[in-house]
């Protein structure tokens, strides 16, 4: 599923996106892949990088890469929602909608253009059980 573009006034270049959009979609991969390492890579390399989720509030860099060095493989997604929105010319916040494993995933990002690439400085996840 392509990453849809909601209007916000802030405006991305067309590579940005297409780099931005890319990165999401990798991210998701080594989630899937069970590369802890690899989706850690992805979350910003600031102290106060952080992440709310079911697992807890990861408030920091530190428990953010524990708790990806600690988790594996997740089953496959379908995404159902990918949609970027320009914050401004460095960040913008993503929101994704995925089907993975019985269950409805909600997750909003916030990413931040940095020289090495996109990058995650907030995440938070929800988790919604299956409806019988």
């Amino acid at each position: 599923m392509a990453a849809e573009v909601a209007p916000t006034g802030a405006v991305l270049a067309e590579d940005e996106l297409a780099a931005l959009a890319a990165a999401t979609h990798a991210y998701e991969d080594a989630l899937a892949a069970g590369d802890g390492v690899g989706a850690a890579a992805f979350f910003d390399d600031q102290p106060d990088t952080s992440r709310f989720g079911p697992e807890g509030a990861q408030l920091d860099l530190a428990a953010v890469r524990a708790l990806r060095a600690a988790t594996g493989a997740t089953p496959p997604a379908t995404w159902r929602h990918d949609a970027i929105r320009p914050l401004s010319p460095a960040t913008a916040l993503h929101l994704a909608v995925l089907e993975r494993g019985g269950a409805t995933i909600h997750r909003t990002q916030v990413w931040a253009r940095r020289p090495d690439g996109w990058r995650i400085v907030h995440a938070h996840v929800s988790r919604l059980a299956a409806s019988s």
